[in-house]
C-alpha cells in the first residue's frame, strides 16, 4: 500500500511542480517525498516514474549530470487555459466571486510556475457582473428538472427606479415546465412552458430566485419544438410575433446579417449594390430598432403589414 500511495505522491509532485522550463531531479523529488513522510525511497523513484509512463503519463526525462523529469503534456495546454480564463473574466453571466474561484481552478490544470503567468489582465469594457450567487444552483436544478421531466417553481425579480430588487407577479411563484437552457447575448435563459401565461416563454437565469424542483410532471413540449430554432428566432429579435421578413440591404451589410442570423439564410443578389435576404424574426421594437441603426442602408420590403408598421414608426421617429 505504501508503494502505491508513494507513486500517487510522485505523480502529484510532477504534475504540480514541473513543466518543460521547470524539470526536477530525483534528489528534489526525494526531499519532497520526505516532507510527506516517505523516507529512503530515492533508488525506487526511477521505477515509480517508469510505471507512471506505462500508465500513460507523458513524463519526459532530461539526461545531464543528473536526470531531470517533467510532465510534458496535460489535458489543457496553456493557450487553451488562457482562452478559458479570458472567457470567465469577460462573462457578464458569472459573478465576481465565482469568476475568482473558476480562474483559481483553471490555474490548477497546469504547473504552479506556469499558473503564476496566467494573469491575463485582458482589456474588456467595464463588464457588468451579476450579484446573484444562486446561479449555479439554479442551473443545476433546472437541468435536473429537464432530465426528470418535472416542473420548477421560482420567484422572478426586476429592479425599481431606486435600484431595489423587487419581485414580479407581486412576489407570487412562477411555475414552469422547462425545456432547454439557452445562452444568448452573454446571458443564460431557461425556455419552457409558463403555466401562468399558458405559452412558451423564457426567463433570465440571473433574475431567478428561490427555485425548487417539483414532483409534478412537466407539460410536454409541443411536437416539433426545437430549442436551437427557438433560440435562433426568439433571441435574434427578442419578443413579438414570429414572421418571415424580407430585407433589402446594401452589400456591405452582409457581415451584419451573418453575425445576427448565421449563414444558413436565403439571400439573392439584386444589383451591383444590393442584396435581398429572408429571415425569421420576432416583430418587435427591438427588431425595428436594429433596422434603424443602419440609417437607410437596410429596407424592409415584406410582408406588407410589417412594412406599414415600420414606416409608421419611422415617421414618428423622424418628427
Amino acid at each position: 500500500m505504501e508503494k502505491k500511495s508513494r507513486i500517487l505522491y510522485v505523480y502529484k509532485l510532477l504534475n504540480e511542480k514541473t513543466d518543460e522550463n521547470n524539470p526536477i531531479t530525483v534528489a528534489q523529488i526525494n526531499r519532497e517525498l520526505e516532507k510527506w513522510g516517505f523516507e529512503g525511497f530515492r533508488k525506487t523513484i526511477h521505477s515509480d516514474i517508469r510505471l507512471l509512463k506505462e500508465f500513460g503519463v507523458d513524463i519526459v526525462s532530461i539526461k545531464s549530470s543528473q536526470i531531470k523529469y517533467y510532465v510534458a503534456s496535460r489535458t489543457f495546454q496553456i493557450p487553451e487555459i488562457k482562452l478559458l480564463i479570458d472567457a470567465v473574466e469577460s462573462s457578464r453571466f458569472i459573478t465576481p466571486k465565482k469568476s475568482k474561484e473558476l480562474i483559481k481552478k483553471l490555474g490548477e490544470l497546469t504547473s504552479e510556475q506556469q499558473a503564476k503567468k496566467l494573469g491575463r489582465n485582458i482589456f474588456v469594457e467595464k463588464r457588468v457582473k451579476p450579484a446573484n450567487e444562486e446561479i449555479l444552483y439554479t442551473i443545476d436544478t433546472i437541468q435536473e428538472a429537464i432530465e426528470e421531466k418535472t416542473k420548477v417553481s421560482f420567484k422572478y425579480y426586476d429592479y425599481s427606479p431606486t435600484k431595489r430588487k423587487t419581485y414580479k407577479n407581486s412576489g407570487a411563484l412562477y411555475y414552469l415546465s422547462p425545456y432547454a437552457l439557452c445562452w444568448s447575448n452573454d446571458y443564460y435563459y431557461v425556455v419552457g412552458f409558463c403555466h401562468k401565461r399558458e405559452s412558451i416563454t423564457q426567463y433570465r437565469i440571473d433574475r431567478i430566485a428561490k427555485i425548487e424542483r417539483l414532483d409534478e410532471k412537466a407539460t410536454p413540449a409541443p411536437k416539433g419544438f426545437n430549442g436551437a430554432d427557438y433560440v435562433k428566432n426568439m433571441f435574434a429579435m427578442y419578443g413579438g410575433e414570429l414572421k418571415q421578413v424580407t430585407l433589402k440591404c446594401q452589400n456591405h451589410l452582409m457581415r451584419h446579417i451573418i453575425d445576427k442570423f448565421g449563414k444558413d439564410i436565403k439571400t439573392k443578389v439584386l444589383d451591383n449594390e444590393h442584396f435581398q435576404v429572408d429571415v425569421d424574426v420576432c416583430i418587435s421594437p427591438t427588431f425595428f430598432g436594429w433596422c434603424f441603426q443602419f440609417a437607410g442602408e437596410m429596407e424592409i420590403v415584406g410582408p406588407g403589414e410589417v412594412v406599414e408598421r415600420y414606416e409608421s414608426i419611422k415617421k414618428y421617429k423622424d418628427l
